[in-house]
């Protein structure tokens, strides 16, 4: 036997295989045997089997986080192992996709490396799945303050945590209450674009604190600008809200007033809903005096007691006409010292006539001074005043002038009249006809006779309103001469000079014209029975200026133009 003789290799016989086989599957291999002297020589072929290795190759599942890389794609290998040095190359690969799922993981291009093309194995491969979970987002709402605007919307935009670079989203926040006050902000939508509507993702939202600050409500107060009529007068006005709903709170009986007068009111607002500022303001009310009419209807001419009492009870009264008749409700006079601008008396009721609640009376009784010089004359302004007033009245008709005197005594001038119906009054302040200029005039000596003392007074009326008061300061010469008229009627006539201040009034008080000017006085007291005359020329001692003539006429006889004495009504005047 082949065996026998490859025991006895030492006998010269020898046993040659030929090939070797490694790789499957083998194949035929030819031997040869040489018996050498004892031993037939032999060969012959024998067929070798390699059978393929079989192993398998197992993916590992796989998991990771949405947006985030894959994991390395591992696999395990069969228990079966492979032999000596081989070893397998290549990669698995998974399905395409990036969206949360489920993908398969395949075989891809792994293969053994066994030196026969992978051929010695018989592979089986099992293949897995790479599983993508969502990812955790957080939608934060942030933090805002708003003014109160009857809503819950938030201008804030949420803030994304967590997004993939390249997916997008939006969101809205609302506040959890439309009421002012501390708040809670919740998100109320989103969106999130990642190519998979958002499912990609695992959505969690946050809140955060916010604050809704008190509006301004909308608050219209209207004053008012209304005419006494003994009635209560109260602003009106509203407060709304921003949705123009009315509000509630409003205060405006700060603002109620009756009498005239010009009020600083305030009005207050106090918000009862929680959501607006309480607020306060002031307004102008005004209610204006009515307008009326006055006359002086009092005595204007007053004698003391004796020649040596040096003031009078003089009563002074004034009638009342209301043109739109609410009963004189609330009306008083003020008679004012024009020419001073004092008050002699002030606050003089008006009580209605019985029957004709649209007219009225004041009367009142003062103490007058009869001056210095034993007589004196105040110009009366009636002025209106309480609920009423007569400031669009013409001057003229609400002045009088009264006068005090005491009776006459020796080397004196004491009374007072009027010039009625200037016509021929002439000059820069010479009034036209039906305009009356009244005088006082109150001149004495002294004991020794060496010095005349005492003042001249005389108001002219202007077209204006205005007065002309021109009042003597001081006295250069008094001429007293004893006349006789054509009709055998005995007096006395007095030519008197002064210096004298020439001054305006007004119903705003006075402005003083020129001073140092010259005033003749030429007065003729006839004996009882007979009209007294008087003439006064005023001239200014710097430019000549002409201010006053009573009756500036021509006299043919003389050639000359002169002042003449005219007839004075109610004199009082008495030359001593």
């Amino acid at each position: 036997m082949i065996g026998v003789a490859a025991d006895s290799a030492a006998a010269g016989t020898s046993l040659d295989l030929g090939e070797s086989f490694t790789n499957a599957p083998g194949g035929s291999a030819n031997w040869a045997f040489t018996g050498g002297q004892n031993y037939t020589d032999q060969s012959g072929s024998v067929a070798i089997e390699i059978a393929k290795r079989t192993i398998t190759l197992t993916a590992t599942p796989q998991t990771k986080v949405y947006g985030s890389a894959d994991p390395a794609l591992t696999y395990s290998v069969g228990s079966a192992g492979l032999a000596g040095s081989d070893v397998v190359n290549g990669d698995q690969v998974r399905a395409a996709g990036e969206n949360v799922g489920t993908y398969s993981i395949g075989q891809g291009s792994l293969a053994i490396v066994d030196g026969n093309g992978g051929n010695n194995y018989a592979l089986t491969y099992v293949g897995g799945h790479l599983v993508i979970t969502q990812k955790a987002l957080t939608i934060g709402a942030v933090s805002t303050t708003k003014t109160y605007d009857g809503n819950t919307s938030s201008s804030g935009m949420p803030v994304f945590t967590g997004l993939v670079l390249g997916n997008t989203g939006s969101a809205a926040q609302q506040y959890d209450s439309p009421n002012a006050g501390a708040r809670t902000l919740s998100v109320t939508s989103y969106s999130v674009d990642d190519g998979n509507g958002g499912h990609n993702y695992m959505v969690t939202t946050t809140t955060a604190a916010g604050t809704i600050d008190k509006a301004n409500a909308n608050i219209v107060v209207t004053p008012y600008d209304v005419e006494y009529d003994t009635l209560a007068h109260t602003a009106t006005g509203t407060a709304s809200g921003v949705m123009s709903e009315s509000l509630a709170g409003l205060n405006l009986s700060g603002t109620t007033h009756t009498n005239a007068g010009e009020y600083s009111d305030t009005w207050t607002f106090t918000d009862v809903t929680g959501n607006y500022k309480n607020a306060s303001g002031t307004i102008t009310d005004k209610i204006m005096t009515r307008d009326a009419t006055v006359r002086f209807i009092g005595q204007t001419t007053y004698s003391t007691s004796g020649a040596s009492a040096t003031s009078a009870q003089v009563t002074l009264s004034a009638s009342v006409q209301d043109p739109s008749g609410v009963g004189l409700v609330g009306a008083t006079v003020d008679f004012v010292d024009a020419s001073s601008g004092a008050f002699l008396a002030k606050g003089v009721k008006v009580t209605p006539v019985a029957g004709m609640p649209s007219t009225g009376t004041a009367n009142t009784i003062v103490t007058l001074s009869t001056g210095q010089y034993g007589a004196q004359s105040y110009l009366i302004r009636v002025v209106m005043s309480g609920q009423y007033n007569n400031n669009d009245q013409d001057e003229q008709y609400k002045m009088a002038v009264v006068s005090v005197c005491q009776p006459s005594a020796t080397n004196t001038i004491i009374g007072t009249g009027m010039l009625a119906d200037l016509g021929g009054a002439a000059g820069t302040f010479g009034t036209t006809a039906n305009l009356d200029a009244n005088f006082t005039v109150g001149l004495k000596y002294n004991k020794s006779q060496t010095n005349l003392q005492g003042n001249i007074q005389l108001f002219v009326p202007q077209e204006d309103g205005s007065t002309i008061y021109i009042k003597s300061n001081s006295l250069s010469s008094m001429t007293i001469t004893n006349v006789t008229s054509a009709s055998n009627v005995s007096g006395k006539q007095a030519v008197v000079y002064a210096k004298a201040t020439v001054t305006r009034i007004t119903i705003n008080g006075s402005m003083t014209i020129d001073g140092g000017v010259t005033l003749r006085m030429d007065f003729t007291d006839w004996a009882s029975g007979s009209a007294d005359a008087a003439g006064f020329t005023v001239l200014s001692s710097k430019t000549g200026e002409m201010y006053y003539s009573n009756d500036w006429y021509f006299d043919t006889l003389t050639k000359t133009w002169k002042t003449r004495s005219q007839t004075v009504i109610g004199s009082t005047v008495v030359i001593g």
